[in-house]
């Protein structure tokens, strides 16, 4: 996927970055995380937090990456990124220095749902 990708989009020609991802537990465990990422924590942070990441076994964390120029597929645009999480297309086989920053517990999906609720108000 991440090579025809890199066909499609709108090559990277910028700098190293350092890039946030919620990602769940197995994904990290096999070191199979998902092409986007984001340029801002918070953001990151609200996806390992609040999102279904905390249902999976073992839970969810907030990772961070160094991502050379060659890890990068695309910068989504900030025209283009409706929801303004600062998106980074990438090709995790050649991340660097992943690592984990924060760690959040598994929640059943009756905890979940009490837990957005919650976060709501």
């Amino acid at each position: 996927m991440a090579d025809a990708l890199r066909v499609m989009l709108p090559p990277y020609t910028g700098q190293t970055i350092r890039l946030y991802r919620g990602e769940g537990f197995r994904n990290r465990k096999y070191h199979t995380y998902g092409l986007s990422w984001s340029s801002d924590e918070e953001t990151a942070r609200a996806f390992a937090e609040t999102g279904l990441w905390r249902t999976t076994l073992g839970g969810s964390m907030l990772l961070e990456a160094t991502a050379p120029p060659e890890a990068i597929i695309c910068q989504v645009l900030e025209a283009d990124d409706s929801y303004l999480e600062r998106k980074v297309i990438v090709d995790r086989r050649r991340l660097r220095g992943v690592k984990v920053v924060e760690r959040f517990n598994q929640l059943g999906f009756a905890e979940f749902g009490q837990f957005q609720e919650s976060a709501k108000k």
